[in-house]
C-alpha cells in the first residue's frame, strides 16, 4: 500500500478570503485565486479545502458556489466551537440542519461536538449535548460525507471520559479538538486510542487536528504519519486544517523562509502599524516562484488592500504546502539528516513519538517520555477521576 501523508486543509470559508472565493476574483497575473482549480498552475495546485458550518450554515450550495469541483476533497467543520462560544445560537433542531449542510457541501465531516470550555456550556452539558448529537447524525445519516467522532477534554481526565462516553459510535475516524499543536495533548490522546486499540478497527480511516498549522505543527505531524503508516500499513490519514495562510495576511505577515533549528517562520512586514520602508519598486523575494508572486512588486502590495490580501493569502498557502512537502522529505530521508536539519531537541521528539506511537504499551512510553512532551505543550493532568484511569489502563 502507497504510503499516506498527512493532508492540510486551508479554513478559508470566512471573512475576506470566502468573498474573492466565490467571485474567482484574479491575481495580478491574471492567475485565478482559487487555488483548488485545474487552471491553477498544477505545481501549487492544492485540491484541498474546509468549508465550515458554523459560519456559512445559510449558504447550502457553497461549496459549488466557490468552484469545489468533485475532485477536490472537501473537510466540513460542524460549527461546534461558534456554538459554545455563543456565536451561533444552539438549538436542538440545529443539529439535523447542521448534518444536511455537511452531507451536501462536504467529503469528510467533523461531527457536532460542543467545546467543553466555551462559555455556553460546562463539561457535563458538552459531552451530554455532544453524545445526542453524534447519537442523531449515526442514526440519521444519508452516507454522502464521512463523519468523524470527537475527543475532546482540557486534562487527561476529561479525555479518557470523553473517549469511553463516545467510542462505540462507528464513524470514519476521529477529530482531536481543543489541542491545536499541543503535542503534548496530542501525544496523550493518541496513547489512549492506540491502548484501547481503537485505530485497530477497520472503520476508522481518518484521525483530524483541529487547528493546527505552525512549522512545529507541520514537522509533528509529519513524523506522526510515518510511524502511523508502519503500525497500520498506511490505513490511517492523518489531517489537519487553519486559517494561518488568511489570518496571518490580516496581521501583515507574508511568509519568506524558515529557520528549521527552531521551528519558526521568517517573515515580511506589511500593513498599517509600523510600515517599513521597503524599495517599492524592487519584486518581492519569493523563494518558490509562486503563482501569486509572478509580477508582483513590493508596490503592489504597499496599499494593504483587498488585492494585497489575495496576494499575500495564495503566497502564504504556498509557502506552507512547500512546507510540508520538504518536511516530508526530510522526514522520509535518514535519522542522521533529520538531526543535522532540525538538532538534537527535535531527535529527541523525534525518537520519543516513534516509542509511542509502534509501543505494544503506549500508555507507558507516554509517561516514560512525559517531560519531552511538556516542553512541547501542557495540559491539566487526571484531576479528580483517578478511578477511570486505573479501570480503563493497566500499567
Amino acid at each position: 500500500m502507497e504510503k499516506k501523508r498527512y493532508i492540510f486543509f486551508p479554513s478559508l470559508s470566512s471573512g475576506n478570503s470566502k468573498d474573492w472565493l466565490i467571485k474567482n476574483k484574479p491575481m495580478k497575473s491574471g492567475i485565478t485565486s482559487r487555488f483548488y482549480c485545474d487552471t491553477y498552475p498544477e505545481e501549487y495546485r492544492h485540491k484541498y479545502f474546509l468549508l465550515s458550518a458554523g459560519h456559512n450554515l445559510s449558504n447550502e450550495t457553497l461549496r459549488q458556489d466557490m468552484g469545489l469541483g468533485k475532485d477536490s476533497f472537501v473537510m466540513g467543520d460542524s460549527g461546534g466551537y461558534q456554538i459554545c462560544t455563543g456565536a451561533m445560537k444552539w438549538k436542538p433542531e440545529t443539529k439535523h440542519r447542521i448534518m444536511t449542510w455537511l452531507e451536501n457541501n462536504a467529503d469528510i465531516s467533523i461531527n457536532l461536538d460542543i467545546p467543553p470550555r466555551g462559555k455556553m456550556f460546562g463539561y457535563d452539558e458538552a459531552i451530554s449535548t455532544s453524545y445526542e448529537n453524534f447519537k442523531y447524525f449515526s442514526e440519521n445519516r444519508l452516507g454522502k460525507t464521512m463523519f468523524l467522532n470527537v475527543l475532546q477534554g482540557s486534562n487527561q481526565g476529561e479525555m479518557d471520559t470523553w473517549y469511553h462516553k463516545m467510542k462505540d459510535f462507528q464513524f470514519d475516524g476521529w477529530s482531536i479538538g481543543g489541542m491545536g499543536g499541543n503535542v503534548y495533548g496530542i501525544m496523550y490522546a493518541f496513547a489512549l486510542f492506540l491502548h484501547n486499540k481503537e485505530l485497530d478497527k477497520t472503520h476508522n480511516k481518518y484521525v483530524h487536528i483541529l487547528g493546527a498549522s505552525s512549522v512545529q505543527d507541520f514537522w509533528f505531524f509529519s513524523v506522526l504519519q510515518k510511524f502511523l503508516n508502519q503500525r497500520f500499513d498506511s490505513r490511517i490519514q492523518l489531517t489537519t486544517d487553519s486559517s494561518s495562510s488568511n489570518r496571518a495576511t490580516i496581521f501583515g505577515s507574508w511568509f519568506y523562509d524558515i529557520n528549521w533549528k527552531t521551528m519558526k517562520q521568517i517573515t515580511n512586514y506589511f500593513g498599517n502599524k509600523g510600515k517599513t520602508d521597503y524599495n517599492l519598486d524592487n519584486p518581492l523575494p519569493c523563494r518558490l516562484n509562486c503563482p501569486a508572486c509572478v509580477d508582483v512588486t513590493y508596490a503592489d502590495i504597499e496599499p494593504y488592500d483587498s488585492q494585497t490580501y489575495i496576494q499575500m493569502t495564495n503566497h502564504n498557502l504556498a509557502f506552507q504546502t512547500n512546507a510540508i512537502d520538504n518536511l516530508n522529505k526530510l522526514v522520509d530521508s535518514h535519522e542522521e539528516m533529520i538531526k543535522e536539519v532540525c538538532g538534537r531537541d527535535y531527535m529527541t521528539l523525534y525518537n520519543c513519538i516513534k516509542s509511542v506511537v509502534l509501543s505494544e504499551n503506549p500508555i507507558h512510553e507516554f509517561f516514560k517520555y512525559e517531560q519531552v512532551f511538556l516542553k512541547y505543550g501542557n495540559m491539566a493532568k487526571t484531576q479528580s477521576n483517578d478511578t477511570v484511569k486505573n479501570e480503563f489502563f493497566q500499567f
